[in-house]
């Protein structure tokens, strides 16, 4: 997210245009999907259910193979495609670990 746009929430919520939840969601429009990997405050959470019920927001659940993530219902591709990504990076890892591994003594 750059700033202009984290600007433009701050100010719409100093205004008193949008509250903090509302803000939350207009991220992940914005952001055009949000994965979550950590714990997310239940406010935040709340709020991004809230938005998936009004279909401003869509939701994929965690698997074994991905992440928890929300996203704009009309990027699904680019959340694939960072899920893609993700699993490359994974591979990649792995196969440094175990190719070191098996060239130390």
């Amino acid at each position: 997210m750059n700033q202009n746009d984290l600007d433009y929430l701050k100010d719409m919520m100093q205004r008193n245009n949008m509250t903090v939840a509302e803000a939350n969601v207009e991220m992940v429009r914005m952001q055009r999907y949000r994965i979550i990997v950590n714990t997310v405050p239940r406010e935040v959470r709340s709020a991004l259910n809230e938005a998936v019920k009004a279909k401003k927001l869509a939701h994929v659940k965690k698997t074994k193979d991905n992440p928890e993530a929300y996203y704009h219902p009309e990027f699904e591709y680019l959340l694939r495609g960072e899920f893609s990504r993700l699993k490359d990076k994974c591979v990649k890892a792995l196969s440094v670990v175990l190719t070191t591994k098996q060239n130390c003594p």
